[in-house]
């Protein structure tokens, strides 16, 4: 790459990354706080003050996004000399989103340099578009949550991984052995994400250079043993990058070197006899804990044993198999979805060159995924997807049809991108509408984002009609209950009968979260509140919240 080439790509990259910050920091300050938001802030500062990780272990969060989310918290805290001071959520909440810009800005960087990689300098421009203008990538830029963190991390292993071969040691293992341990710090499902990117990208790698043609090797047990070897240097390297993550994820996380209560509970509840006297001495003695090992067995845990889902209209008591191609159909552009269907069906070869391997290798194991709850949990294979469509439309001489379709497709994501507004959570491509909530739920639409909407709308509603609002709340937003609408509190009414709940509420329209509309089952103070609606339509929509008034 000229010097020119390479003024030009830097200058065109930080031009994207200005604006995209731009649109992602004013986008987040018109959205309350999601789900998991506070308690990661809660935790992150109790990580700070102990020098313990316990919280976000218990919980099988790693740890590292949340760290930097709240440092500047902690830091100001630190300097004014008053650790005390109550938390200002309202004032600290967007600090912390703005650090996960620094996440963003690695993803669009190790996206730029994946594609230039693979296709050259146009196709690692196409991909920095194509990630900057993905409205599902933005929307999640600006929360102080780990998904955008998690997807750098793995584009950055993938770019180490790929310029480490055939290099000296430091460069071809330990480089993205340590890569993988920023990425595994980032989010517990790196645990998968990255070995299956670097098999693909080994065993296409390993097929283009004909290294396993074993056609001339008769016999099965001789053609395995040559598969074996071909594949010796690659799976001794993994086993050391392997081991590097997870030493730096170890070494990171620390120990708050106790014993786990639990392992001592369980190993005191055995029968009696030398087995039970020899776990409880190891358990009481093991102090070891809280360490990561715990947060990836809880992920490890939480993927196995799933839970329910709501996809197309229907709640399921078990994960299905169509789940994440539902999502991926439907919260993809239009323009994305065409520009991989022609890079498919017109640019097949250079399609499936190492990045579309790593597409169908993601896609193939998102069958597998039983955690169904936002298509932030796959953001990787949605990265990998954009960067593929890229490369098989820029690598290669240049033709004007391919060049122009390319870029018309961009402009098009661009334009649909800008049009879905600062709640881009909600974002659904035309072939759904203005009622995703209808196909899938989650953070996918109503992950506790729209309180703002919903004042705004509460307080020209009450101008209007006298009439109050109450909210029946999916988040945990700490602002809820000083805004102009009241939230509904289930632990103070859980011995409440329907009537009682009826006074309670008075004359106010109900406002509900989508996400609790889904026919998953509810404890019995929250099912009756449902109960209210459930023989009404909705008279107007408030955000993502439904809002309904009852005769």
């Amino acid at each position: 790459m000229t010097p020119l080439t390479r003024y030009a790509n830097v200058t065109f990259f930080a031009i994207v990354f200005v604006v995209s910050s731009y649109v992602i920091t004013t986008s987040s300050a018109d959205l309350s706080a999601t789900f998991d938001e506070p308690f990661y802030l809660d935790a992150g500062l109790s990580s700070w003050r102990t020098g313990s990780n316990k919280m976000l272990m218990k919980a099988g969060t790693m740890p590292l996004p949340i760290d930097l989310q709240t440092w500047p918290q902690f830091a100001w805290k630190s300097l004014t000399g008053d650790p005390d001071v109550p938390d200002d959520f309202e004032n600290f909440l967007p600090v912390a989103r703005r650090m996960t810009l620094v996440f963003w800005f690695a993803l669009l960087a190790y996206g730029m340099r994946l594609g230039t990689l693979l296709g050259g300098p146009w196709a690692g421009r196409a991909s920095l578009l194509l990630l900057a203008t993905e409205p599902n990538l933005l929307a999640h830029a600006g929360l102080a949550t780990t998904d955008i963190a998690v997807t750098a991390g793995v584009l950055a292993a993938a770019v180490h991984f790929l310029t480490g071969r055939n290099q000296t040691w430091p460069r071809c293992v330990l480089v993205p052995g340590m890569a993988f341990g920023v990425a595994l710090l980032c989010k517990a499902s790196a645990l998968a994400f990255v070995p299956i990117v670097w098999a693909a990208f080994g065993i296409q790698h390993l097929i283009a250079t004909g290294a396993l043609r074993p056609a001339a090797f008769p016999g099965p047990v001789a053609k395995a043993r040559h598969l074996w070897d071909a594949t010796s240097t690659f799976r001794r390297d993994f086993v050391w990058q392997f081991l590097i993550a997870i030493a730096v994820t170890f070494a990171y996380c620390g120990s708050d070197w106790q014993p786990e209560r639990t392992f001592v509970a369980w190993a005191n509840a055995l029968p009696s006899g030398a087995t039970r006297e020899a776990m409880v001495a190891v358990s009481e003695r093991l102090n070891v804990f809280t360490n990561a090992g715990e947060a990836l067995a809880q992920q490890v845990k939480h993927n196995s044993r799933g839970h329910g889902t709501f996809v197309l209209g229907e709640w399921h008591p078990r994960a299905v198999w169509y789940y994440f191609p539902v999502a991926l159909a439907v919260k993809l552009t239009v323009p994305a979805l065409l520009l991989l269907a022609a890079a498919v069906a017109l640019r097949t070869r250079p399609f499936f060159g190492p990045a579309g391997w790593v597409v169908v290798a993601l896609f193939l194991f998102s069958f597998n995924c039983r955690v169904q709850i936002g298509i932030r949990l796959v953001f990787p294979l949605v990265a990998f997807a954009l960067v593929a469509a890229a490369v098989a439309f820029a690598k290669g001489p240049v033709a004007r049809w391919r060049f122009a379709l390319l870029g018309g497709l961009i402009a098009w994501q661009a334009l649909a991108c800008g049009l879905a507004g600062p709640d881009r959570l909600r974002y659904f491509n035309p072939f759904v509408g203005d009622r995703g909530d209808r196909v899938l739920s989650d953070s996918n639409f109503d992950w506790g984002q729209g309180l703002f909407a919903l004042d705004e709308w509460a307080k020209a509603h009450r101008e209007e009609t006298g009439r109050g609002v109450t909210l029946v709340y999916f988040g945990t937003d700490p602002r809820a209950d000083s805004l102009s609408f009241r939230t509904w509190n289930g632990a103070r009414t859980a011995s409440m009968t329907k009537d009682e709940l009826r006074a309670a509420i008075g004359t106010d329209d109900l406002a509900i979260s989508p996400t609790l509309l889904t026919g998953a089952p509810m404890p019995p103070p929250l099912s009756l509140v449902l109960e209210l609606t459930r023989d009404l339509a909705p008279v107007a929509r408030a955000g993502p919240y439904l809002v309904y008034r009852r005769p």
